[in-house]
């Protein structure tokens, strides 16, 4: 996805960590790319975050978090779609990618999860 998008942070991906029962979101200005142009944004010029600097968080203990995956994927998007149409509700997704021994934060309110896992 960072290869063919240009991910916001904050509004399409966030870095998080999770301590001491509290949830951080690390996340630099800008965005998260691996276009390398420069571009103009409030009179200001700015480098997009390089993707290694997402693996970089990942490497050390943070979860990289998509907040709207189906944006950026046809497949999400549909599947969504067929569960709206199942359900008869609206269905979103969020998709996690956390380090092995770190911890994701836990739920403490009624959501219904479907969760895929690639092992």
């Amino acid at each position: 996805m960072l290869k063919e998008h240009t991910l916001a942070y904050g509004e399409d991906i966030d870095l998080t960590k999770y301590e001491n029962e509290t949830r951080t979101t690390l996340n630099p200005s800008g965005t998260a790319t691996s276009k390398t142009v420069r571009l103009r944004f409030a009179c200001q010029w700015f480098q997009p975050t390089c993707p290694l600097q997402v693996w970089k968080h990942f490497e050390d203990g943070c979860s990289v978090r998509l907040l709207c995956p189906q944006k950026f994927s046809d497949k999400m998007w549909k599947m969504l779609s067929i569960l709206e149409e199942e359900w008869g509700c609206m269905a979103g997704s969020n998709t996690y990618l956390t380090p092995k021994g770190t911890q994701v934060r836990p739920k403490y309110c009624k959501v219904h999860l479907h969760v895929d896992a690639a092992v």
